[in-house]
């Protein structure tokens, strides 16, 4: 029996479970590599004419579908169903065959190995009949390769049960199909959203000091010292934008024999890629893949560096958590997170130091430092909900997967 596939152009079919959408009749492909899974599945796409793409992290495959009749206006561009092959891997579980009759009379067949989903194993066919024919093929091709066989009752396959797609799809997680063009697009759409967020927290920032500044004592000679501003990027969005950035940077590994040593990131407006040449390193190969390296003098290292857009600051003059209650939280993040958390002051006052700031400043300035090899998954939202933190410098070295981190953090004296 020839195979059933999916021939470039066939439209998905969008099924509705349980007021949910989801894609079936995807065509799967694995990518040469992880790191390339994103630009496989975008040249993929433009090729074939598919207007969706669907990206299985897991699997390490792209699913291209072409959906028809996509709703107009703000609904389309919002418009994104469940992969529903995805979905039932997600439950069911790889070695996994599976035909579905649908009520128009056409049947869903699917087949999942363990390596993912069979390049046409997400298809829509004619009728039962077809689909117990391919079913019963690729039991044929691999009989000890399905753990799990969902097929109507009735077809009497050995080791078989009869499952509703409903039971699966109900319990199951699955990724969303993405626009090609929000796919292609996807910088230009980041830079947008971070824009309007920089431009609501400065709103906000402007807000907020003119309901708390004080209101004038004209009735006074005298005008008391205005109090003293604390104004800082918060650290969630500086760690965002380096996380972020590192990710785009993964680009660069694939240059041969100049593995990254060092990904450096200041306060989320700046990044610096530190390259170390390996034995067969080629300098040649360094700038035809980044051409705006800079080599140093004796060839043996490069470091390339790009900006990044401006971030947000918000800023305060009271109403800061004391410091010990940092030093607390710190020392529990630490040891909760299996790293090592500091906290000391910016500058140590002079002998014999007056201290008039604290007059008009009801604050003070502390550095803060933390290492770590966990994850940054794990870290990363953690950190941001600290308090009144930034970020000031963010480090990572691959080799022995070290994450160092510190900044300015903000306290009540």
């Amino acid at each position: 029996m020839n195979a059933i596939r999916n021939e470039p152009g066939s439209p998905a079919e969008i099924l509705t479970v349980g007021g949910k959408s989801y894609a079936f009749g995807l065509r799967w492909t694995s990518a040469a590599a992880r790191s390339s899974l994103v630009g496989d599945a975008e040249a993929a796409a433009r090729a074939e004419g598919a207007n969706y793409v669907a990206l299985h992290r897991g699997f390490n495959q792209f699913g291209l579908a072409a959906v028809r009749n996509v709703p107009p206006g703000i609904r389309g561009a919002s418009y994104r169903p469940l992969v529903g092959a995805a979905a039932i891997a997600d439950a069911a579980g790889a070695a996994t065959l599976a035909a579905f009759p649908l009520e128009d009379g056409r049947c869903l067949v699917l087949a999942i190995d363990r390596k993912g989903i069979l390049p046409d194993g997400d298809t829509v066919v004619a009728d039962a009949a077809v689909a117990r024919l391919r079913i019963e093929a690729l039991i044929r091709q691999s009989p000890t390769s399905w753990r799990r066989k969902f097929v109507p009752a009735d077809w009497g396959i050995p080791d078989s049960k009869s499952v509703s797609p409903q039971a699966l799809l109900v319990r199951s997680r699955a990724p969303h199909l993405v626009s090609l063009w929000l796919l292609s697009n996807r910088r230009q759409v980041q830079i947008v959203l971070v824009s309007a967020l920089a431009a609501i927290c400065a709103i906000g920032a402007v807000l907020f000091k003119a309901l708390t500044a004080p209101a004038p004592m004209v009735s006074l000679p005298f005008q008391p010292p205005k109090p003293i501003t604390a104004a800082w990027t918060p650290a969630g969005l500086a760690i965002d934008r380096c996380l972020s950035a590192f990710r785009d940077a993964q680009r660069y590994i694939a240059v041969p024999g100049w593995p990254l040593g060092k990904y450096n990131c200041q306060g989320g407006e700046a990044v610096t890629l530190s390259f170390v040449r390996a034995a067969a390193g080629q300098i040649s190969l360094l700038r035809a893949m980044a051409p705006a390296a800079q080599l140093s003098d004796d060839g043996r290292s490069a470091v390339l560096a790009f900006p990044l857009t401006g971030l947000a600051r918000i800023s305060a003059a009271a109403g800061f958590a004391p410091r010990q209650r940092y030093q607390l939280v710190g020392v529990d993040l630490a040891q909760r997170l299996n790293g090592a958390f500091t906290l000391q002051s910016t500058r140590r006052p002079l002998p014999g130091e007056a201290t008039a700031a604290s007059v008009n400043q009801s604050w003070a300035a502390f550095t803060w430092t933390y290492q770590t090899q966990a994850p940054a998954i794990v870290w990363a939202g953690a950190l941001a909900r600290l308090g009144s933190i930034s970020l000031d410098t963010l480090t990572f070295t691959p080799i022995d997967n070290l994450w160092q981190l510190s900044g300015t953090l903000y306290a009540g004296n």
